[in-house]
């Protein structure tokens, strides 16, 4: 086992906005109060062909059987 042990000083830094607020939504994944709006991943709608089909594939399969896997 390895430890380590730094000692360093805090350093104080200015902030250019105090407080940002960060709404979560449906549309996009989240928006700050600054305006800056964040982009959620669309991977369902680009792979919801690709599901309903292995699902179709997959519902009369046993559990633990060799032809699920």
């Amino acid at each position: 086992m390895i430890s380590f042990k730094i000692e360093t000083e805090p350093q104080v830094t200015d902030k250019s906005v105090d407080v940002v607020g960060v709404d979560l939504g449906v549309k996009s994944l989240a928006k700050l109060s600054t305006g800056e709006v964040f982009v959620g991943a669309k991977s369902y709608k680009k792979l919801e062909s690709k599901l309903s089909r292995l699902q179709y594939l997959n519902r009369n399969k046993t559990k633990f059987s060799n032809n699920l896997k």
